[in-house]
């Protein structure tokens, strides 16, 4: 005898589902990739780049396991934050400028952000307290990753520079909010390459 639900269930699992940004509709689509079908839609948030809320399921709040996203704004100076099954946003935080790509830590403690100005921000997801600004870039950071085990963040920039910074020194308490101040001090590595390069360069370290 077929088993139909045993067909479901492998399809199910063979579905990849992705988050869409919509800005000119202020919308962000969960959509199945193969077939195009949209199984949710969250709203009011023109996304420029979003990122899950990572952290352990037993955790409270916003470190729960995905269960929240995150996405920079385009031409508004703020992060929205939205949780799954709920259509409009938890809440909404201002920026010091425009940010382009977000993402969190892996244990879903902080938010990084990296600005058109060329600064990167670091704040606490708990207290929304920001705890780290510098001057990361000459021109506007365009992507940013963190290793998977957490130790360091790396930026890409319009000025064809590739930074990797220590994390630990990034969210140092004693440099907290400093403008510019310790973590430019705590450069690790500097690749400077072609622009048409650093995406590929990305996924390569990291296998995105």
């Amino acid at each position: 005898m077929h088993d139909d639900s045993l067909d479901r269930s492998n399809a199910a699992a063979a579905a990849v589902i992705v988050v869409a940004a919509c800005p000119k509709e202020r919308a962000l689509r969960v959509l199945d990739l193969a077939t195009g079908t949209t199984y949710f839609t969250f709203g009011d948030t023109a996304a420029t780049a979003l990122a899950p809320v990572a952290g352990a399921r037993a955790a409270e709040g916003l470190g729960s396991a995905g269960d929240y996203l995150v996405s920079s704004q385009v031409n508004e100076q703020a992060l929205v934050f939205h949780r799954w099954g709920k259509t409009q946003p938890l809440f909404k935080c201002r920026t010091p400028e425009p940010m382009g790509p977000v993402l969190t830590t892996p244990d879903g403690l902080y938010v990084l952000a990296g600005g058109r100005s060329g600064k990167a921000y670091a704040w606490e997801v708990a207290s929304g307290l920001l705890v780290q600004s510098w001057d990361a870039h000459f021109k506007s950071v365009t992507c940013m990753a963190v290793t998977s085990d957490g130790g360091f963040l790396i930026t890409g920039s319009e000025d064809t520079i590739v930074r990797a910074w220590a994390m630990a020194d990034v969210l140092a308490a004693g440099n907290a909010s400093g403008e510019g101040s310790g973590a430019g001090k705590n450069l690790e590595i500097v690749l400077s390459v072609p622009d048409t390069w650093i995406v590929d360069l990305f996924m390569y370290l990291f296998d995105m």
